[in-house]
């Protein structure tokens, strides 16, 4: 093979470009893999308006952590692996040893090494896997029931399963997830597979009409009387779970009231510095007894999980799979998703 590869790479905010560079090299405890599709996330849109800190023109930044891959090449002291397996991979890894890795939540660690945010990134045709991604358990063998894009949003599924983990859900409940993006839309399949009846509120037109094809279960709020959609769905009760499903300080000051007693409320979408602080209603905590949960990124056990999920057909991550991009166009894939169009657009290398 060639000695060269295209990857997509942050030189500052606004600034992205597909550069050529080397294939890098493995040692014995490394492997590389040929990624076969790489999805754009919402973090690769934020380090693209707004760049990251440490990456620049003369340092810039491989983006991407959503990704499907091939084995290439395996070190001599990596066991386990065969070459030209399909695999996927974890993207954030700890220090393993201290006392939050111990604990099980590596993806909580002080030193974390989360590809494309802090550390080279997959969107790449080659990546390295280092020797901590393989120990600790973040190269993951797939089968053949998804294909390559579908398994590159598992990882965003993970961080759903995640969420959804903590919110105590249970049949026959009531849930309303605020926000019909790609990640609102796997909260709403997940609840919904888990028991729950699903109430959807998306303020974007298109977005509602991929909701209604993607979300048959679902009942849908368009309109402006989100309490009176509530009374009417919850028969009075208010809600018993909700997520809030995107980077909106409304959604979050609202929420509150549209839930009953003992309710969860799970705040999915970070709100960008700019627009905090978000005023909260504490007294609608206190009176109602409610649980508010909040979560990011994920561990491989999540994975591991919404994997099985995916592949069980729980999840049919099909439908979130709205555009194929090859790499030579991969800019095309980031304005897709600056600009809301379809849900999840997946550059294929």
């Amino acid at each position: 093979m060639s000695n060269k590869m295209l990857s997509v790479k942050l030189f500052g905010a606004g600034d992205i470009r597909i550069v050529e560079e080397d294939i890098p090299s493995i040692n014995d405890r490394q492997m590389l893999v040929r990624i076969r599709a790489a999805a754009v996330c919402g973090t690769d849109i934020r380090s693209w308006r707004f760049g990251r800190p440490g990456f620049d023109e003369k340092h810039p930044l491989t983006l991407g952590h959503e990704v499907c891959a091939e084995i290439a090449e395996i070190g001599s002291a990596v066991s386990g692996f065969e070459k030209g397996m399909r695999v996927a991979v974890v993207p954030c890894t700890g220090c393993g040893t201290c006392a939050i890795c111990t604990s099980g939540n590596p993806h909580q660690c002080r030193e974390l090494r989360a590809c494309g945010m802090n550390t080279t990134g997959l969107m790449s045709e080659y990546a390295l896997i280092t020797e901590a991604m393989i120990s600790q358990g973040n190269v993951i063998p797939l089968s053949d029931k998804l294909t390559d894009c579908e398994a590159a949003i598992v990882e965003p599924l993970s961080c759903v399963y995640y969420g959804f983990s903590m919110l105590d859900a249970k049949p026959g409940e009531r849930a309303l997830v605020i926000g019909a993006g790609p990640i609102g839309t796997m909260h709403s399949m997940l609840l919904h597979d888990a028991g729950l009846r699903v109430a959807v509120s998306e303020k974007d037109a298109d977005r509602r009409r991929m909701a209604e094809k993607n979300l048959p279960f679902a009942e849908l709020f368009d309109g402006s009387d989100i309490k009176g959609f509530t009374d009417s769905f919850t028969e009075g009760c208010g809600f018993d779970v909700a997520v809030t499903a995107c980077p909106d300080p409304e959604a979050q000051m609202v929420v509150f009231s549209l839930m009953g007693f003992n309710g969860r409320v799970h705040f999915f979408g970070g709100v960008p510095k700019e627009q905090q602080p978000v005023p909260l209603d504490t007294n609608e905590i206190h009176y109602k007894a409610l649980r508010i949960v909040g979560s990011s990124c994920s561990s491989v056990y999540h994975y591991r999980r919404a994997l099985a999920i995916a592949e069980s057909g729980g999840v049919d991550l099909s439908k979130i799979v709205t555009s194929e991009i090859d790499k030579k166009d991969a800019i095309r894939a980031f304005e897709m998703a600056r600009d809301l169009k379809g849900l999840k657009n997946v550059i294929v290398f």
